[in-house]
């Protein structure tokens, strides 16, 4: 039978595991604790990181506006022309996604597609590609870890809309850099688009009597943290 003196310290020692457990008033109850350890729980509160490896339903923070970095990203129309030879079509991108590090399946944002002059009018100068969802879970946190998921994108040129399925594949690529990568989108098909205008500058520029409506996107989007956003990312 343990004595009144050991079971006295038994109870301080569950007190004090008790109170070294519990959150300080200023920490983010929805992300963790440093990995060093909690520090002095009398003290300010340790920096906290974003919680990579939980869903959480709530669309509250963290969430961080991140900026395509235009110069990094690649963006191509690949058409198929009457002679056999894939011919691409250079494009520029620009625009903000905001995300979710905790849940990836919140991002949200629109990349805008600036199209080349071609010397001929279009309806439009440039294609707005608006994300209205993922299935990519919570955020890829080491170097050339990457998330996998299906994806769905929805296009707009002028009144037209186009709305797509295909996957997305998200890849950390430097602390402060995450590529998106597009697969298994379907063909962009320019009449419907309302861009049929460009078929004919397009042939004339490759010298072929035939290009394909369809156009395959061949992406690769590069974001970094919005410049008042540097301190700390997904």
């Amino acid at each position: 039978m343990r004595s009144p003196r050991t079971i006295a310290l038994l109870w301080v020692l569950l007190v004090v595991l008790t109170a070294w457990g519990m959150p300080r008033p200023d920490d983010d109850q929805l992300s963790l604790r440093d990995a060093q350890g909690f520090g002095d729980w009398f003290e300010s509160p340790q920096p906290v990181e974003p919680l990579y490896r939980a869903l959480k339903e709530s669309d509250a923070g963290p969430r961080r506006t991140w900026r395509v970095d235009s110069s990094a990203s690649r963006l191509a129309a690949e058409f198929v022309t009457g002679d056999g030879p894939t011919r691409t079509l250079p494009l520029g991108v620009s625009g903000d996604v905001v995300l979710d590090a905790r849940n990836l399946d919140l991002s949200r944002g629109t990349v805008h597609v600036v199209l080349p002059d071609l010397g001929v009018p279009l309806p439009v100068d440039r294609v707005h590609v608006d994300i209205l969802g993922a299935a990519l879970g919570t955020a890829p946190r080491e170097v050339g870890a990457r998330a996998v998921g299906e994806g769905r994108i929805r296009l707009r040129a002028g009144s037209t809309s186009l709305d797509l399925e295909g996957t997305f594949e998200v890849r950390r690529v430097a602390a402060d850099r995450i590529e998106v990568v597009l697969h298994d989108f379907p063909g962009l098909d320019l009449p419907t688009l309302g861009l049929q205008a460009a078929l004919g500058p397009l042939r004339a520029r490759w010298e072929t009597a035939h290009i394909e409506h369809q156009a395959s996107a061949n992406l690769r989007l590069v974001l970094a943290p919005a410049p008042d956003q540097t301190s700390s990312s997904p």
